[in-house]
């Protein structure tokens, strides 16, 4: 497994997005709450990209159409079929990243 650095811990914020294509994937990585999330970057009703979606602390909304997506689960209220897939947090140091 290959680690890549995403953010240095100092910089996370609440309502902090940013979203990066590693090894072929498109990765969000937020923080709400005092809780850092990898998670996907693309709304799988439409592709959207989630980076620029609003957030109310539990629920993640797609900016093209609505769709809420749970932190807790990232499981999609509206459309209970949909979810986006969660990925572990990896640290170096005072380095926030994922292992690929």
């Amino acid at each position: 497994m290959a680690f890549y650095p995403l953010i240095k811990l100092h910089q996370l914020v609440d309502g902090y997005r940013a979203s990066f294509r590693i090894a072929g994937r498109e990765i969000l990585l937020i923080q709400e709450n005092g809780r850092s999330y990898l998670l996907d970057a693309r709304c799988p009703h439409a592709g959207r990209s989630l980076a620029h979606g609003s957030c109310d602390g539990q629920i993640l909304r797609c900016p093209a159409h609505g769709m809420g997506f749970r932190l807790s689960d990232l499981q999609c209220v509206e459309q209970p079929s949909l979810r986006l897939s969660r990925y572990p947090l990896a640290y170096d140091g005072d380095t926030l990243g994922i292992e690929l």
